[in-house]
């Protein structure tokens, strides 16, 4: 694929996303709060895939797939919160064993940030129409709130707000399709899944590659118990119960 296709391709996703202009949105940027506090961590399992039928194709020389693709996890930790800023550091561990270690923060009200915190986090309590960012301050996305769902992680339902992006376009003749999902918890308004696809059919070939983060752990979201911890609790209740039980049983026997 030309690389002055993927140029054009990641800027013109950059714009869509990252806008520095927008619309009025639903909720005012002093309403805004952040939903965790320090000491907070969040891992996330990183997965890369390319394809294409032409058989001389090689990877593609793009941003988000060299960044992701010798990723394992994504672990963010978080330091300080002040006012709407937190600040943190995020590790890349490496396929290769190496890791990296990426000091950072964020404003959810904003979106200013500094080294890769930016989307991780946004304000909790949002909703459908409000925007992740404040739309025309520094780094706001372009785009509302898509909807407000529920979906499971760590094996707990919850609910969390979409954003959808799908830009369909042809630059030098060549039909270009990029989409993007990120999902971020409503109550605390860390991110639980990005996914980020890009399509390029130039005839007769197909060239597609993604990059899928997902939480895998986290001291922010409960995980479901497992199954030891159900059976403690499912004991216990039984426990209380055959008490209770026995105690009505003796004061029957007294009655009489």
């Amino acid at each position: 694929m030309n690389s002055k296709v993927i140029l054009v391709l990641c800027l013109m996703w950059i714009v869509i996303i990252f806008s520095f202009n927008g619309s009025c949105c639903s909720l005012s940027q002093s309403s805004r709060v952040v939903g965790v506090e320090p000491g907070a961590y969040n891992k996330y399992r990183v997965f890369t895939t390319w394809y294409s039928n032409d058989t001389t194709a090689k990877p593609p020389d793009d941003p988000s797939f060299r960044w992701g693709n010798p990723i394992d996890t994504y672990e963010v930790f978080v330091q300080e919160v002040s006012g709407t800023n937190i600040s943190g550091y995020c590790v890349k561990n490496f396929r290769n064993g190496t890791k990296k270690i990426i000091p950072g923060w964020v404003d959810v009200a904003t979106g200013e940030q500094h080294g890769e915190m930016g989307g991780i986090f946004v304000s909790a309590n949002l909703s459908e129409g409000d925007y992740p960012y404040s739309p025309g301050a520094a780094f706001g996305f372009n785009v509302p709130i898509n909807e407000t769902i529920a979906r499971t992680y760590l094996g707990v339902a919850r609910e969390v707000n979409h954003v959808n992006i799908a830009q369909k376009m042809v630059i030098n003749g060549q039909e270009l399709l990029l989409s993007g999902n990120w999902y971020w918890d409503m109550y605390t308004g860390v991110t639980t899944e990005f996914s980020l696809t890009f399509r390029n059919w130039t005839a007769p070939y197909i060239y597609e590659w993604s990059i899928l983060m997902v939480i895998e752990e986290s001291t922010v979201i409960p995980e479901f118990p497992s199954i030891p911890i159900l059976s403690i609790v499912m004991a216990l209740f039984a426990v209380v119960t055959a008490t209770v039980r026995l105690r009505k049983l003796k004061k029957c026997h007294t009655h009489r």
